[in-house]
């Protein structure tokens, strides 16, 4: 670790000398090799097939790396323009959407359920918006209901009504509405369907207009609706249960099923690079009034490690005792996406290999946070004495 440590610094150090200023337009060539070599480390340790990463720095200038394999026969080496299943990471897309129809004066946080969706078995219909983003309604995870898979297996072509899915999967509350915390992604789905009353147009359409065309996030898709990007990154999974990963790309992506039932709780594909763009811009603030970001970040305590607190789809947490939000997402893939406020930097890691989960990319996370921080450290160093 020392002898990294090292490394680490001698690059910045040289790269002091080889261009004064770090955070030009673009991520100096030394920065970015002190980066992948953090990436290459992380890889091994993690023993994984393939990783793609991507850091944003203040001045919008983004790196992206990326170290193993989408496949091995023929072999396809995992590139920055691969793309991966976020998962959950799409729940801040959804919470930033309501909280755009808030400062438009669409609806407010306090709207109960029954002013915007019919009624449903199991649902309280006095649920109130914030408390589903915050994931305090107590209703059941669809998504754990031991027929939700089968089911959507049995047709993967198949597009769900987002009412449908929660009409045949939902089951009894764990608690009543305000009164503990606990993850649940039918609180998602359930806001995409607020979403849809509140505009008239599906999610999918809502989210690219707001969101993925201004910004030009061109890799986002959601592949229920849109066409199978050129580089998808495979999947890794194990198919049979016979404790060996397999190639399942060809099933995955044409699980059209899936896609359509858990969209704006995590039905999107995208590059490390355009997550890197989105949850820099949604996790700083920009997309919506400082009174909703106010609420976006009231956070209370969950059940997630390391002191992990939930806002309005977001995920409140330090590394390396650096304050952060963001969120991670596991869908097969896993994906760990983080905003540091103090830095305006964002950091993004996606992992294509089943075996791990999105928890397991936080080590990663912090070796690359760690990698800025030392380029940043002999920086500001340097010009102390200048």
């Amino acid at each position: 670790m020392i002898i990294k440590t090292i490394r680490v610094l001698l690059a910045c150090f040289f790269l002091l000398f080889s261009q004064p200023q770090i955070f030009g337009q673009e991520v100096n060539p030394k920065l970015a090799e002190a980066l992948q070599h953090a990436l290459d480390s992380m890889h091994q340790i993690l023993g994984i097939n393939g990783i793609s990463a991507s850091l944003q720095l203040s001045n919008d200038a983004v790196w992206a790396g990326s170290r193993g394999v989408s496949t091995f026969q023929p072999i396809d080496s995992i590139s920055s323009e691969h793309v991966f299943a976020t998962g959950s990471s799409t729940k801040t897309i959804t919470s930033m959407c309501i909280l755009q129809l808030v400062d438009e004066g669409v609806l407010t946080l306090d709207d109960s359920l029954h002013l915007w969706l019919p009624s449903f078995p199991h649902i309280d219909p006095n649920i109130n918006i914030r408390q589903l983003l915050r994931h305090q309604s107590g209703l059941y995870d669809v998504l754990q209901n031991s027929a939700f898979q089968p089911t959507l297996l049995q047709n993967p072509n198949q597009l769900w009504e987002l009412e449908d899915i929660i009409s045949t999967f939902i089951k009894a509350p764990d608690f009543p509405p305000g009164t503990s915390w606990a993850y649940s992604n039918t609180n998602y789905i359930l806001a995409g369907m607020i979403i849809e009353a509140a505009t008239g147009m599906s999610f999918h359409e809502v989210v690219n207009q707001r969101f993925f065309e201004p910004l030009g996030l061109e890799s986002y898709a959601n592949l229920a609706y849109d066409p199978v990007p050129e580089h998808v990154a495979h999947l890794w999974l194990d198919l049979n249960g016979d404790g060996q990963l397999d190639d399942a790309h060809n099933f995955f992506t044409g699980w059209k099923s899936m896609f359509s039932a858990v969209g704006p709780a995590g039905g999107y594909f995208a590059s490390a690079s355009d997550l890197a763009r989105w949850i820099r811009a949604s996790m700083s603030g920009s997309l919506v009034s400082s009174e909703s970001w106010v609420e976006a970040t009231t956070t209370v305590n969950s059940n997630f490690s390391g002191n992990t607190k939930y806002g309005l789809g977001l995920m409140e947490r330090s590394h390396l005792g650096i304050p952060s939000y963001g969120h991670g997402g596991d869908l097969s893939y896993s994906t760990r996406a983080v905003y540091f406020p103090s830095k305006d930097i964002s950091i993004v890691v996606l992992a294509n290999d089943a075996s791990i989960n999105s928890w397991s990319l936080t080590g990663t996370v912090n070796a690359l946070l760690r990698t800025y921080l030392d380029c940043e450290a002999v920086l500001l160093n340097t010009n102390k004495l200048e």
